[in-house]
């Protein structure tokens, strides 16, 4: 008697932590503060701070207001938005638009597409109204910013699953790569080009895609990656990939309303150093 009563006490506390991590990691958001000191980074750049948005998923976002809240409170120079605002045709590309100019208002955004923008059957639209909405959409393209006469550039991938097809980097990136010395931080919603990122010489990439591994587990890291990879690299936080440095969202949303276990919504908050 006293072992079956054992038995289901254990089962009873681990019933409660079950579903207390389930209430923690699908109703909580970690702003996340991260350093980098990225090569060639200009001294007026100091302290520039790059809040990272990915994986948002329309519908099946976290809490619009209190992400927008967070990300006032978190007192951006610009917002990087690394893709999948909406979800496979199924959301509203007003709704992305009106999320976007949100934003907006708060600081500069520079977007990225992620694969289920072209799974939504209105990406063109979608991105027109982004921009119009006030945001720098990056296809395969750069920008420079501005600091007290130094600059600079912001590169964005556009995804594998656009027009251009299934192309490395060098190829998509053709008129936007790195110069020699250059301080450039590419946006790319797919953490996994990080290594042919390191390769073209970019100081910094910014990115998202597997939210998280969507369980984490102690000691082991995301379990389930993009494509249902197991055990998936580089998908949370901050990485130094031959050099380069990585940051990964973890998101922001789900695709499907999956829930996550271990893995809370994930903001990071980057702030650019110089001179390590």
């Amino acid at each position: 008697m006293r072992r079956k009563s054992t038995i289901f006490a254990i089962a009873a506390l681990l019933t409660v932590l079950t579903g207390t991590e389930l209430a923690i990691s699908n109703l909580t958001v970690e702003l996340e503060n991260i350093e980098v000191f990225p090569r060639g980074l200009p001294s007026e750049f100091d302290g520039f701070r790059i809040l990272l948005i990915s994986d948002t998923h329309g519908r099946y976002m976290f809490n619009r207001d209190t992400v927008l809240r967070l990300v006032a409170e978190a007192e951006p120079d610009i917002i990087a938005y690394t893709g999948d605002a909406v979800n496979d045709g199924r959301d509203s590309v007003d709704d992305a638009a009106v999320f976007v100019a949100a934003l907006c208002q708060i600081a500069p955004v520079y977007y990225v597409p992620g694969n289920h923008e072209y799974a939504s059957l209105s990406d063109i639209q979608l991105f027109r109204e982004f921009g119009q909405m006030g945001a720098v959409v990056l296809r395969d393209s750069k920008t420079v910013i501005e600091r007290d006469g130094a600059h600079i550039t912001i590169v964005g991938a556009d995804d594998m699953n656009g027009y251009g097809g299934i192309r490395p980097l060098s190829e998509s990136l053709a008129g936007a790569l790195p110069s020699d010395g250059e301080c450039s931080v590419l946006l790319c919603h797919r953490y996994d080009m990080a290594g042919q990122a390191a390769e073209l010489g970019f100081s910094l990439m910014l990115a998202g895609h597997a939210h998280g591994g969507l369980v984490r587990l102690p000691l082991v890291g995301g379990l389930i990656g993009p494509g249902r990879v197991l055990f998936p690299q580089n998908t949370d936080g901050y990485y130094d990939i031959n050099g380069m440095e990585l940051v990964v969202s973890r998101g922001l949303g789900n695709t499907a309303g999956v829930p996550r276990f271990g893995n809370r919504f994930h903001l990071p908050v980057i702030t650019l150093r110089s001179g390590r």
